[in-house]
């Protein structure tokens, strides 16, 4: 993949084996990558914004990660933020269903009578 490319650029491959991963200059190539293409860093606050888009829009009908991760992808892709990394989008995700699970417990013990809390408290404790 990286011959093909560097031949559709012109470029030579030599430089890619050599080249750094973990230093500064990766950061600051990621960032004129993403301004060059026309996105920018998914900050802090567009973490918090996904995890309640997708409790709105797919949790309630889907959890099936694949879909899920695809979708936030779709998603960063339409806002122009660099989707986040693997790790951060398996905590988002994860946070996003745990908020909807939270969500659809809360409002199933809301519309409970007053007596079903006790009663299947008993039948816990029984079994």
């Amino acid at each position: 993949m990286v011959d093909h490319l560097a031949q559709q650029v012109g470029v030579p491959t030599a430089p890619w084996a050599q080249y750094d991963w973990d230093s500064r200059t990766i950061e600051r190539h990621r960032a004129q990558i993403r301004q060059h293409v026309g996105f920018r860093e998914a900050p802090v606050a567009d973490g918090a914004t996904l995890v309640t888009w997708l409790c709105a829009q797919l949790l309630p009908t889907t959890r099936r990660p694949d879909h899920l991760k695809e979708a936030v992808a779709q998603r960063c892709r339409a806002l122009g933020i660099a989707p986040p990394p693997p790790e951060r989008l398996d905590r988002l995700i994860r946070s996003a269903v745990h908020r909807e699970d939270t969500r659809v417990g809360t409002e199933i013990l809301h519309r409970l009578s007053a007596t079903t809390p006790g009663q299947l408290q008993a039948f816990l404790e029984a079994v």
